[in-house]
C-alpha cells in the first residue's frame, strides 16, 4: 500500500494525464491482490487523509471493507462472481473518492469538507455496491430507480448503527440521513443523474410549485430534505458520482476498454449481436451521463474528452466494417 499512499500525496501536484495514468496504474497492480484488498485501501485513505480511525464512521467502514474482501455466504457483500461490480470495482471506486477529497482540499474547492464529510464519503464508497445483483435497475420500461443502491443501504445500515452507542441515537440519524443520500446519489441511470432531481425537488420545494418541472420518485423526498438540511452534501453528492464515474470510464483510453469490456461481460445488452462491445452505448453515456459534476472531478474532463474522441474512432471503424462473426451462445 506504499504505493497507494504515494498516488494520494502528490495527486493534487500532478496533471491530469499523469492522475489518470497513477490512478490506472495502481488499479492494475493492486487489483490481482487477493487479500484484504478494500480493507487495506480504506486504512490507507483514513491515513492519507489524516482521519480518526476511532471514529464510528471509520470503524464501520472497516467492517463493511471486512465483508466485501470476505468470501461470499449467505450475503455476497463483494459481488464475487460479477464481472464488473464486484470487489475491484469498490476498491476502484475508493480510491477514486480518495483521490478527489484530496484534490478538493489542495484545490481549496467550495465548500470545505469535515472530518465527518469526508468518513461518509469514505464510507459510502466502500458500501455503494453492497451485494451488487449484477443486473443493475433496469432500463426503459423496466427500470427500478435505487434497487440496487436502496439494498446496499438496507445492508449498511445495522452495520453502521453497531459502532454508536444507544446514546448517540440523534448523531447516528445524522450522519446515517447523509450516508445514504451519497449512496442514492450513485444512481446515474434513466438519462438524468439522481442529483438533477434532487435539485428539480429542491427548487421545487423552495418556490413551492404546485406541479414540479420533472417531479421525482416519492422515496427522493427524504434524500431532497438531508440536501437542504446540510450545506456540503450537494458537492458530496457530486463528488461520490463523479468516484463512480470516473473509474467505469476509466481515464485513459486502454482502461476505458478493457472496462467496458468487463461491463459487456456483466451485462449482454451491452454487445453486439457478433459478440463486440457496443460503442455507440458507450458514447451515450459519455454525451448524457459522464459530466463530472463537483469541482474536483471536472479536472478529469479533458481525460473524457480524449476517451470519447477514441469511442467515436472505434464506432466509426465498425460501421464502415462490421465484423462478420455471429455470437455462439
Amino acid at each position: 500500500m506504499e504505493e497507494l499512499q504515494r498516488v494520494f500525496k502528490n495527486f493534487a501536484s500532478d496533471g491530469p494525464l499523469q492522475r489518470a495514468e497513477s490512478l490506472t496504474g495502481i488499479f492494475k497492480q493492486l487489483e490481482a491482490s487477493q487479500f484484504g484488498l478494500v480493507r487495506a485501501t480504506y486504512q490507507t485513505a483514513i491515513q492519507a487523509l489524516e482521519l480518526p480511525m476511532d471514529h464510528p464512521l471509520a470503524q464501520a467502514g472497516m467492517d463493511i471493507a471486512r465483508l466485501i474482501d470476505s468470501p461470499p455466504g449467505t450475503i455476497n457483500y463483494g459481488g464475487h462472481g460479477n464481472a464488473y461490480h464486484n470487489r475491484n470495482h469498490m476498491f476502484e471506486v475508493l480510491t477514486g473518492t480518495t483521490a478527489l477529497i484530496s484534490l478538493h482540499v489542495e484545490k481549496n474547492c467550495s465548500p470545505p469538507l469535515d472530518v465527518e464529510d469526508k468518513l461518509l464519503l469514505l464510507t459510502a464508497a466502500v458500501a455503494h455496491d453492497l451485494d451488487h445483483n449484477g443486473k443493475g435497475n433496469g432500463m426503459g420500461a423496466n427500470r427500478k430507480p435505487l434497487l440496487t443502491e436502496q439494498h446496499s443501504i438496507d445492508l449498511a445500515k445495522p452495520i453502521i448503527r453497531a459502532r454508536y452507542s444507544e446514546s448517540e441515537t440523534d448523531r447516528f440519524e445524522k450522519d446515517f440521513a447523509r450516508f445514504e443520500t451519497l449512496i442514492a446519489a450513485t444512481d446515474i441511470g434513466g438519462g438524468k443523474t439522481v442529483a438533477a432531481f434532487f435539485e428539480d425537488f429542491a427548487r421545487y420545494q423552495a418556490q413551492h410549485v404546485k406541479e414540479p418541472p420533472q417531479a421525482p420518485a416519492p422515496e427522493l423526498e427524504k434524500f431532497a430534505n438531508a440536501l437542504k438540511r446540510f450545506p456540503a452534501l450537494p458537492e458530496m453528492c457530486l463528488i461520490m458520482q463523479d468516484a463512480d464515474i470516473i473509474p467505469s470510464i476509466g481515464l485513459t483510453c486502454e482502461w476505458a476498454q478493457k472496462q467496458d469490456a468487463r461491463m459487456a461481460s456483466e451485462n449482454p445488452s451491452t454487445q453486439r449481436p457478433d459478440g463486440t462491445v457496443n460503442t455507440a452505448g458507450t458514447i451515450w453515456f459519455y454525451e448524457n451521463l459522464a459530466k463530472l459534476g463537483s469541482q474536483a472531478g471536472k479536472e478529469f474532463q479533458c481525460n473524457f474528452d480524449e476517451i470519447k474522441k477514441a469511442a467515436n474512432a472505434r464506432e466509426e471503424a465498425f460501421l464502415k466494417n462490421p465484423p462478420q462473426r455471429k455470437l455462439i451462445v
